[in-house]
């Protein structure tokens, strides 16, 4: 809307801006027109009274007609020249009585004395007031429409800086509309794919990026690892130390899991209350063995007070481990089922260990405590 006005004002100031120069062009030409007519008719009257010839006579007659229709012509046109017009009327009654005063004494023979009467000071005096009366009048005409055209002016260069400034303000606010509507759309991205409590992704996004990551492998021929990650006894825990504390723990633990990845290919999830999830892309199955060995030895030195958690009294978490090897290319669902199998077998032998799918159910197990030694 700014825009839009200040484009019709400037709209309106150039239309004025035009319509001033064509009127000091029209001033101009009429100042040059009464002018060059008065000259005529003096001109005429010394020639025709010199030669006595009434061709000069009907000359002057003629121009004494187009000089008065050229005044009538910018009384209409230029009301302010009215006053100039009437102020030398005076003038211009008594050089016409001496013009034609001088025209009857050639007619009679007396040249000498129509000539003297032509060239004497009373006329030129005359001649002075009236011309000299016009063209004041026409120059102060022409020195207002000159300054109007000057302000006309003036105001449309303002208008164009405002017209600039203002597409300038429009584009800088349409800039920070769109960014921040992008950085909203983020910040909802943010909200709908990451866990607020430990700044994980979340289980939306961990569904989908198992299903990109199993893609990816199996087309790269690379290892995956998935890791089900699951605090021990942390409903009893909640119980015991409440809410809030329970809040602390799950922070501290989601810490040192989203620690263990360093990598743009390994990510780390909050998957429900008290479940994690690690995806990792491996050279070789050993490494993430090793990576979750880090994770339990951190999680034990936090040495979190859980006295329900029998017999260790402090917070554990139990791991599933399930991976999918270059030649043993599997879907995203049956390694989630393969990983929480094997949590499910951590929990069963007791906590606080993580065992790899195949389970001892199936055939060889993997169970890692603490302190022991890992059982291949």
């Amino acid at each position: 809307m700014v825009i839009v006005v200040i484009a019709a004002l400037f709209l309106h100031y150039s239309t004025l801006q035009i319509s001033s120069a064509a009127r000091l062009s029209q001033l101009r030409l009429l100042s040059s027109e009464i002018i060059y007519l008065d000259e005529v008719l003096t001109m005429s009257a010394r020639v025709g009274v010199l030669t006595n010839d009434h061709v000069w006579r009907d000359r002057y007659l003629q121009h004494a007609k187009l000089l008065d229709m050229a005044i009538v012509k910018a009384m209409k046109r230029e009301p302010d020249i009215a006053q100039a017009i009437h102020d030398t009327s005076k003038a211009n009654t008594k050089l016409i009585a001496l013009e034609t005063q001088a025209f009857e004494l050639a007619a009679q023979d007396k040249q000498a004395i129509a000539t003297e009467l032509l060239f004497s000071a009373e006329y030129q005096q005359l001649k002075y007031e009236y011309s000299n009366g016009i063209q004041q009048a026409i120059k102060t005409l022409l020195q207002q429409e000159s300054n109007s055209k000057q302000d006309h002016e003036n105001m449309t260069a303002v208008f164009i800086q405002a017209m600039v400034i203002a597409a300038m303000v429009f584009i800088f606010s349409w800039c920070s509309l769109v960014f921040y509507f992008r950085s909203s759309d983020l910040r909802m991205r943010s909200l709908a794919e990451i866990d607020q409590l430990t700044g994980l992704y979340n289980r939306r996004l961990f569904s989908e990026n198992l299903k990109k990551e199993t893609n990816r492998s199996g087309r790269e021929g690379r290892f995956l690892l998935l890791v089900i990650i699951g605090l021990d006894q942390f409903k009893l825990y909640n119980e015991t130390y409440g809410q809030a504390k329970g809040d602390k723990v799950l922070s501290s633990i989601g810490k040192v899991i989203a620690n263990s990845t360093r990598r743009a290919t390994e990510f780390a999830f909050r998957i429900s209350e008290e479940e994690f999830a690690l995806i990792h892309s491996l050279e070789h199955c050993q490494d993430g063995v090793e990576r979750v060995k880090t994770i339990f030895e951190q999680i034990s030195e936090l040495n979190i007070p859980h006295e329900k958690n029998l017999p260790h009294k402090k917070v554990t978490i139990s791991a599933g481990l399930s991976f999918m090897t270059p030649d043993h290319i599997r879907s995203a669902e049956n390694l989630y089922i393969e990983a929480d199998l094997a949590l499910y077998e951590a929990k069963r032998k007791g906590r606080n260990q993580f065992v790899k799918y195949p389970t001892e159910n199936q055939s060889a197990p993997f169970p890692y405590e603490v302190n022991k030694t890992a059982k291949v």
